[in-house]
């Protein structure tokens, strides 16, 4: 179900027997049809879709049924709908996307760590801290342990995070602040006047 559906009609290029508000379109489709739609609009691939949607089933039925089910005028006009209104179909927002990049972008990696040399569990990290991290790997390494008089095996755990510069960059294209400063002013040329844009 599409958050926030409100009752509004299609677009009116579409056939008139398919010009319905959203609710009454997503009611006239299964759960699996509506599935189908939102994985065709991911990749435009009618048999993957399908083959998400409905599963157990062989790639020439996949085939068969996804040119079956995008001759459905019902499954045209949702996917039309998708499309349009991705934003709303995918819950994604220009201020949900800023709010991710403003975790990144104003981070603090080493509030990550407990002492220099330890790190904090992972489960004491709070949910903006793990969205920070882009990949955790581990590896166990062989160090000399004076107290034992051997050789012993730790675990190291090693923490890459996203990149807060690429953070900032983005946030300042959304937001317009890359846009290059407007300069006012009066000028007089005489003769023609040549300007070339790049």
């Amino acid at each position: 179900m599409l958050k926030g559906v409100k009752k509004r009609k299609l677009r009116k290029d579409l056939p008139a027997e398919i010009v319905k508000t959203s609710e009454e379109l997503i009611a006239e489709l299964n759960n699996k049809q509506k599935a189908f739609c939102r994985e065709y609009c991911m990749h435009w691939n009618g048999k993957k879709a399908y083959h998400t949607a409905y599963t157990d089933i062989t790639d020439d039925t996949a085939k068969v049924n996804a040119s079956k089910l995008l001759t459905n005028t019902n499954i045209q006009a949702y996917i039309k709908y998708i499309k349009e209104h991705i934003e709303e179909a995918v819950g994604i927002s220009k201020q949900k996307v800023l709010n991710e990049l403003d975790k990144i972008a104003f981070s603090k990696p080493c509030e990550t760590n407990e002492t220099w040399f330890k790190l904090k569990d992972f489960n004491k990290l709070t949910s903006e801290q793990r969205s920070c991290i882009s990949e955790i790997s581990t590896e166990i390494r062989k160090v000399w342990s004076k107290e034992q008089e051997k050789e012993i095996q730790v675990p190291f755990v090693k923490i890459r995070f996203f990149n807060k510069i690429d953070a900032i960059k983005e946030i300042n294209k959304m937001l317009g602040y890359n846009l290059p400063d407007k300069i006012e002013g009066k000028f007089q040329f005489e003769g023609d006047i040549n300007i070339t844009y790049k």
